[in-house]
């Protein structure tokens, strides 16, 4: 009686290890499946990275601007719907305005001696144009590309960032705020920001100010 109870014992523990290995098995399965999945999903996603990536950059047209180029922005006729480079200067300064609606065929429109063209920014319909630090810098009416007007002037950084509710940022020393919306023509101080600076961009409600080789500000 004991020898059949024993037996019966181990042909119970036998059928539960089955039954534990199918489980096991059912599981490993299950693993195996999900990992072949990711691992797809992955291979599509890195196939549609290379492809993205892949593409090439294609040179349509190109110009001598006349400067030493040190910046360049981008200018939107509203009402020609025109498209315009706008191209500063370090070396020899000036700034270059560069009708680009064919980028095939780029043509210079016309070139501001008298102004700096380290950086350039515009606004609406004004370009503010900045020394590389210190000194004067000067507002540009390009409303008529083939008639810029000198109009203005300001207190020059070596960098400026006008964002697109209107307020200039001009960095280094320190980040003076200019609100261009009473007068673009006449940028109205609002205050300053640290003592440092070197280059400066806003994002949201959020303003980077790199100070050279020593640290960021924000």
């Amino acid at each position: 009686m004991h020898t059949n109870r024993t037996l019966l014992e181990l042909i119970v523990y036998i059928i539960k290890g089955q039954s534990l290995k199918v489980n096991i098995m059912k599981k490993f399965l299950i693993l195996f499946v999900a990992f072949i999945l990711v691992c797809s999903c992955s291979k599509k996603s890195d196939d549609n990275i290379i492809e993205e990536t892949s593409q090439t950059i294609t040179l349509k047209g190109q110009i001598n601007t006349g400067n030493f180029g040190t910046d360049i922005w981008e200018y939107v006729d509203e009402i020609t719907g025109n498209v315009y480079a706008i191209a500063g200067g370090y070396a020899n300064g000036g700034m270059s305005i560069i009708d680009v609606t064919d980028p095939t065929s780029p043509v210079l429109i016309d070139f501001i001696h008298n102004v700096p063209g380290f950086d350039v920014k515009v606004w609406s319909h004004y370009v503010y144009c900045s020394t590389i630090g210190g000194g004067t810098g000067m507002i540009v009416d390009i409303e008529d590309p083939a008639n810029a007007q000198i109009v203005g002037s300001f207190p020059s950084g070596h960098n400026i960032f006008i964002d697109d509710r209107g307020y200039m940022y001009n960095s280094k020393p320190g980040v003076r705020i200019y609100d261009l919306n009473p007068d673009p023509t006449s940028p109205l101080f609002l205050t300053q920001v640290g003592s440092g600076g070197h280059d400066v961009t806003v994002r949201g409600n959020l303003m980077i100010d790199c100070r050279g080789v020593s640290d960021k500000f924000i």
